[in-house]
């Protein structure tokens, strides 16, 4: 008898090498769960929120403000208080952005920090140092609106709606100007916006005052053309921009990228690099690669991680300021996952100490879950009948994170809300003795499982040298019982149901042999499955080498007697 056990699960997934090869406490495929505490536990599948208000609309963008979770569609916004569990979504008023537009695209700003009137010190020259001299009034907080089409608005903190002054309405005495543009980034005191290639900037503490060519006086130039935010715009190259993102780093530097390449920006803050009292650029090449989407790119453990149209990367932002760029294959142990697979629909987001990225996969569009304590990747989750994540959003509230997303089929959900569970698939492995003449007939699998509190079916279904027999032959289902909320049982005995459950598979009677051994694990209710066990008895009077033979001088009868 040859015996294998499997007793942790904190190695996580890993599809970079065979799975013979895999260590003791990794697994190369699950589906839908999770490992964080060394057992595996199904997660529960999204809840749909998709409003009446959004029948036959297109869904373009969801963001929040503090507990008020906003979204945009077909131009309108509409909000929902997540601290009013009954409450519907209202449309905020005044806001008509266009209905066609693939993305709307919000910014949460601060109030405004300088509040003086800017003007040259040096009259009659138009770039030279700037002063600040009497006192203005102060720009409000809120959420900036853009759709690369119409002049942008502002959702204040009491969702009141406004549109905000264009370059004519720009004066001495009311210096609020904010130029049409798409995706945006507050950072830094600063706010930018893209336009194509294009990057603009506000005034260092007034995001929404973009810099303006001055006269001689402290008055703009007669036209936008002239001396509107394009004047003092940068870009990074040719190619239109996908993503601008903050950096954690010690300088004020910023991410862009393009579907080709990516850059960090720095901003050069002495005397001699200001033009027109700000901060000029020192643009530095990464890497030849860029996000796929806006929503593709976050912070992971002091590294950096993004979605480009083969995949996963990460790179060092520090390091990379000061040495050649350079980017891992952050998808390595999944690479498998997403091999000849482009990207599309993508987005990202860190939540619950996960890291989250929606992409297509050879299993169909899902979610790869990275661990960002455990710091590997735990699982692929799966949604039947949910199509492709294009942004998540994570809520606030006063008791609770909460995160949600829209989809490319215009619906809404709540993350783990339903309270359905998903489909918990977990293939732990093949296993062997690693003696090429020896070949293992499968006697017994056990499962152990904790804490389920539901009854349900649990299912194993075996794979000899990767070949699956079909129904009849390779798989078996258990029944798993209620263990009457064992969880809040403090003490042993008083459960009806044991609150620990050895479920057994008997594949003595299944005829079954090979060389290689794997199991694929699944159930569909709130159980923590903890340890595994799979026993086998050695075929020592066949070797491989013959058995192989024997198994081709079947094939050729069977073949023969067809012809």
């Amino acid at each position: 008898m040859v015996v294998f056990n499997k007793q942790s699960f904190l190695g996580g997934f890993n599809q970079q090498v065979d799975a013979t090869r895999l260590e003791d406490s990794e697994y190369p495929l699950m589906f839908n769960g999770r490992n964080r505490y060394d057992y595996i536990k199904p997660v529960n599948l999204p809840l749909e929120i998709t409003d009446a208000a959004f029948t036959g609309k297109k869904l373009q963008g969801i963001y929040s403000i503090g507990s008020v979770l906003i979204v945009f569609a077909n131009g309108e916004a509409w909000y929902k208080n997540q601290e009013l569990p009954n409450s519907s979504f209202n449309q905020i008023p005044d806001v008509a952005m266009s209905a066609a537009a693939d993305i709307i695209y919000a910014e949460l700003i601060p109030t405004s920090s300088t509040n003086f009137t800017r003007v040259p010190i040096t009259s009659g020259q138009q770039n030279t140092d700037i002063i600040l001299v009497n006192p203005i009034t102060a720009s409000p907080s809120g959420l900036v609106v853009q759709d690369n089409l119409n002049q942008p608005i502002i959702i204040l903190s009491n969702l009141i709606a406004r549109t905000l002054n264009t370059y004519n309405d720009w004066s001495y005495a009311d210096r609020e100007y904010v130029p049409i543009g798409g995706q945006m980034l507050y950072s830094d005191g600063k706010l930018y916006i893209v336009s194509g290639s294009y990057i603009y900037q506000s005034v260092t503490g007034r995001p929404l005052d973009f810099v303006v060519v001055l006269d001689g006086d402290g008055n703009k130039l007669a036209t936008e053309d002239m001396g509107g935010a394009l004047a003092t715009a940068f870009s990074v190259d040719f190619n239109p921009i996908t993503c601008i993102s903050r950096l954690n780093t010690n300088e004020a530097n910023i991410f862009v990228s393009t579907s080709k390449a990516a850059y960090t920006v720095a901003l050069l803050t002495e005397p001699q690099d200001l033009i027109f009292g700000e901060p000029d650029y020192e643009i530095r090449f990464l890497f030849t690669t860029g996000c796929t989407s806006p929503f593709s790119f976050l912070e992971l453990l002091g590294d950096n991680a993004l979605i480009d149209f083969n995949g996963l990367r990460s790179f060092n932002a520090v390091g990379q300021l000061y040495v050649e760029g350079k980017n891992s294959v952050f998808s390595a142990k999944v690479g498998p996952l997403l091999n000849s697979v482009v990207q599309d629909y993508t987005a990202a987001i860190n939540f619950d100490n996960y890291a989250f990225f929606a992409v297509n996969t050879v299993y169909g569009r899902g979610i790869i879950v990275y661990d960002t304590i455990n710091k590997v990747y735990v699982s692929l989750d799966l949604y039947p009948g949910i199509s492709q994540v294009i942004k998540f959003e994570e809520v606030r509230t006063l008791t609770e994170r909460r995160l949600f997303f829209i989809t490319t089929d215009n619906k809404i959900y709540e993350a783990f809300k339903s309270e359905e569970v998903a489909v918990c698939k977990l293939y732990v492995g093949d296993w062997c003795s690693n003696d090429a003449n020896i070949e293992l007939k499968p006697w017994q699998l056990k499962l152990v499982f904790v804490d389920s509190l539901q009854d349900g079916i649990v299912t194993a279904s075996i794979y000899s040298d990767r070949r699956f027999g079909g129904s009849l032959s390779s798989e078996i289902s258990q029944k798993l019982l209620d263990a009457n909320d064992s969880n809040l049982v403090l003490s042993i005995g008083n459960s009806a149901v044991d609150t620990v459950q050895i479920v057994d598979f008997d594949f003595t009677k299944k005829g079954l042999i090979g060389w290689k051994h794997g199991f694929l694990i699944s159930w569909n209710i709130d159980a923590k499955l903890t340890h595994i066990k799979f026993s086998a008895v050695e075929d020592v009077n066949i070797s491989a080498a013959n058995q192989q033979a024997s198994r081709f001088k079947q094939n050729r009868i069977a073949l023969n007697s067809l012809t």
